[in-house]
């Protein structure tokens, strides 16, 4: 059974995003056990409005990596990341009046 990690790791336009974000090799690089140790080291690792941009990410490049497999419509990492800064801004906006 393929994990989200597992399909972001084999996407290059993943490791080029995370890495403009700073998402360091500790993150990236570590071996675990299932993708819920992932996101608890990743809970540790970053500060909670950090953790939910990151969540919204990768969630931008799965549907990236989808578009690219299914489609063969590739996305360039900035591209990527003004949608996600434009979804967190709205996502933070929808926070403060609910």
């Amino acid at each position: 059974m393929e994990t989200i990690l597992r399909a972001l790791c084999d996407f290059q336009i993943s490791f080029e995003t995370l890495a403009l974000v700073g998402i360091n090799d500790g993150l990236l690089n570590v071996v675990l056990v299932s993708c819920i140790d992932w996101f608890k080291l990743a809970t540790r690792t970053v500060d909670k409005d950090a953790f939910t941009s990151l969540m919204v990410l990768i969630w931008n490049l799965w549907n990236e990596r989808n578009n690219a497999f299914l489609r063969g419509r590739i996305t360039m990492p900035n591209l990527i990341l003004d949608r996600v800064r434009g979804l967190h801004e709205v996502f933070h906006v929808h926070n403060l009046i609910h």
